[in-house]
């Protein structure tokens, strides 16, 4: 049976608006995360390999980071699971962390 969902490349931002951009990223972080805020969440660049650790309870950071590294052209990724403490400098965190 042929599906008819097709796969679109977006080459430009969802929104132009800085603010908007920072609530739709608040907004999935919500949905994936919740009310947990005791753990770390890390963003990570491709470019630098740098990770940019965060505690979830500071989402607001999170998503103005995230969308700073974006406009500098850095692609960015991170990690669904959460860390239980802060990875050491430098370090995105081990891959055996259980949610």
């Amino acid at each position: 049976m042929k599906s008819n969902v097709e796969m679109v490349k977006i080459d430009a931002p969802i929104e132009p608006d800085s603010d908007k951009r920072i609530r739709l990223i608040l907004y999935f972080l919500h949905l994936l995360y919740g009310n947990i805020l005791d753990d770390w969440f890390i963003l990570w660049t491709r470019q630098d390999k740098r990770a940019y650790p965060f505690q979830i309870q500071n989402r607001q950071e999170i998503a103005a980071q995230a969308l700073s590294l974006s406009e500098k052209k850095k692609d960015v990724y991170f990690s669904v699971g959460l860390h239980p403490q802060q990875p050491p400098a430098g370090k995105r965190g081990a891959g055996d962390i259980d949610l």
